[in-house]
């Protein structure tokens, strides 16, 4: 009798299904895709609790250095306007996060960006204050699984107003051009216009920038800074890499935005690189990892190290007491761990062999003494070249009193 009962209480216990991730169909030939000028015309199927449509369009690769890679990224261009949880677009990216085993780092990066980026009134009149934002797919070509993807954004949507259109220059390659270094007659080789006009006009806008960052004087570069450069973003940007140890948006992936060809905003992309990852697979920093190297191979960077050390401090500072605080930065990054099923990661693993080989909790006691860490380094910015300025004080004294003395002698 008991059993009898047991059994017919399981018949109205409810089934809880594992979460399911939306599914995105593409129909098409995406063989032997290698180049970013090879565009498909393919169908795209988009299936979810919330949204579900199908529509004709156009699909290409997108990235650099990630054409490379087994998994690609892609740029998706529907023929109409299409709505997800993002809003209604034609244009989305595929991100494949090939990189990136726990698949967050970007968008959970662009999460603590935008809520900074808020608090501090940058890009407000933008779809996601500067940002990209998406969300977790499952991808198939002809009834092929490819595999788990974010579905973002496409950055053509993230810095335009409703008044405004943006001039978006994308620094991309290790070339001296996109160090800063080179100082005049600066070229397209190093730096790719993601939108906006790649005319005459826009490279004479960013050679005043880089003539200005390369030759002003360091007084002149302090007193004209704001007048080129907006300094909140600025701060903000130093800060965030710093704390998040992106080592590939010091040079690359850094974005110069102006809505007058004159006053630039820093802003960020491509933000996978960060959280203790590298450009290598289940490969992780140390926490103690820093970006001297970085921040002096860029004459921006250097030098904005060196003439706002004290601004720098106080945004820092500002900063560390809630969104690059500890338990500010756990918690946003368990939240993204939770967005993904075990069951998608799953899948992912079994079709790209790319399983998280590390605990995923690493982030703990990482994060804890990479902020001890640099809450020392930033306290002690200036220090040095104080010491500089000191020393030579005194070595000119020095000189002069020796002078004096042998002018006596004499």
């Amino acid at each position: 009798m008991k059993k009898i009962w047991i059994l017919l209480l399981l018949l109205f216990i409810p089934v809880v299904k594992a979460e399911e991730l939306p599914k995105v169909y593409l129909n098409g030939d995406l063989t032997f895709m290698s180049s970013k000028e090879d565009k498909r015309a393919i169908e795209i199927e988009f299936v979810s609790d919330e949204y579900n449509f199908k529509e004709k369009g156009t699909i290409k690769l997108q990235g650099s250095s990630s054409l490379d890679y087994d998994k690609k990224n892609y740029n998706i261009t529907f023929e109409e306007k299409q709505e997800t949880s993002l809003g209604s677009f034609k244009k989305y990216t595929l991100k494949a996060n090939w990189i990136d085993e726990l698949h967050i780092r970007n968008l959970l990066t662009a999460s603590i960006v935008r809520d900074i980026n808020k608090e501090y009134k940058l890009f407000s009149d933008t779809i996601n204050y500067g940002v990209t934002d998406g969300f977790y797919v499952e991808v198939y070509n002809n009834g092929e699984y490819m595999g788990l993807y974010s579905m973002n954004i496409s950055k053509k949507y993230l810095f335009d107003t409703s008044e405004k259109e943006a001039l978006v220059i994308g620094v991309k390659n290790n070339v001296d051009q996109s160090y800063f270094l080179k100082e005049e007659n600066i070229k397209w080789d190093g730096f790719e216009v993601e939108e906006g006009e790649a005319d005459q006009d826009s490279l004479d806008k960013l050679n005043r920038l880089i003539n200005f960052i390369n030759k002003s004087s360091d007084r002149e570069f302090k007193k004209n800074f704001e007048k080129y450069i907006n300094l909140d973003s600025a701060l903000n940007y130093y800060c965030i890499m710093n704390v998040l140890l992106m080592t590939d948006n010091a040079i690359n992936n850094v974005y110069l935005v102006s809505y007058d060809g004159d006053y630039w905003y820093i802003s960020f992309y491509d933000m996978d690189i960060s959280w203790g990852g590298t450009n290598k697979q289940n490969k992780l920093f140390d926490y103690t990892r820093d970006l001297n190297k970085e921040i002096r191979e860029s004459r921006l960077w250097d030098r904005f190290e060196v003439a706002y050390s004290k601004e720098i401090k106080e945004r820092y500072k500002e900063l560390r007491k809630k969104y690059l605080s500890k338990d500010y930065l756990l918690d946003r990054y368990y939240e993204y761990l939770d967005k993904i099923p075990e069951e998608a990661l799953k899948r992912e693993n079994e079709k790209w062999n790319n399983e998280v080989q590390y605990d995923k909790h690493y982030i703990d006691e990482f994060m804890d003494n990479r902020l001890k860490m640099l809450d020392k380094k930033i306290d002690h910015l200036g220090y040095s070249s104080r010491l500089i300025i000191i020393s030579i004080y005194v070595f000119v004294l020095l000189m002069l009193g020796w002078v004096l003395l042998n002018v006596k002698k004499g």
